[in-house]
């Protein structure tokens, strides 16, 4: 199975056997069991925890900044 496949099915809820229907432009409802899931919800939830996690982005899609525990000292700055 290709990488880009199961990336797909990691990301997309679909595949947790429940599928979202639109009532309206601000309503919607959720159908679980919908249909057989691929992966459990919890191992989705898990998935979306660590890929937020991971991100280099917060919440309001602004670069986190990064503290390195080491720094060059100023006398290997030309090095």
């Amino acid at each position: 199975m290709p990488k880009r496949s199961i990336e797909a099915m990691l990301e997309n809820g679909k595949y947790t056997g429940i599928v979202k229907l639109l009532d309206s432009a601000n309503n919607y409802y959720l159908l679980k069991d919908n249909h057989e899931a691929i992966i459990t919800e919890e191992v989705f939830n898990k998935v979306q925890e660590e890929k937020s996690r991971r991100s280099n982005l917060d919440e309001s899609n602004n670069r986190k900044s990064r503290k390195y525990r080491f720094r060059l000292k100023e006398d290997n700055k030309n090095v």
